[in-house]
């Protein structure tokens, strides 16, 4: 999203962190697949969780059970969702040519390793 944002005229910066370089095609339709999905609500809480831990691809990275996993994830009057914006996986690949990347993963990390310095 903040590399979306940095195409506008009148933003003079976006700082991101962990982005997304490499974007082949498979990935591409995945996106517009979950953009294309209507908002999912849940009957309880964890559920949510799961399905935020799922999108944000944290599935083994995080516990369901860890506190910070909730701040994803809002009660409605329906039941409990996760309170990113389906819509927003469908921005589309964004303009890597005008960013300046400051990455400290080093070159064995993945998002590292795809960039043409």
């Amino acid at each position: 999203m903040a590399l979306e944002l940095a195409t506008a005229s009148h933003v003079r910066g976006v700082v991101a962190f962990g982005v997304k370089v490499s974007w082949p095609a498979e990935d591409v339709a995945g996106a517009q697949r979950v953009a294309a999905r209507p908002v999912q609500t849940f009957a309880t809480q964890a559920e949510a969780v799961q399905r935020l831990l799922r999108l944000a691809g944290l599935t083994d990275l995080m516990a369901p059970e860890d506190p910070r996993a909730t701040i994803g994830v809002v009660e409605t009057e329906d039941g409990w969702r996760v309170t990113q914006d389906p819509a927003t996986f469908g921005v589309g690949v964004p303009d890597m040519g005008n960013c300046w990347q400051a990455l400290r993963g080093g070159w064995s990390w993945p998002v590292a390793s795809t960039i043409r310095w």
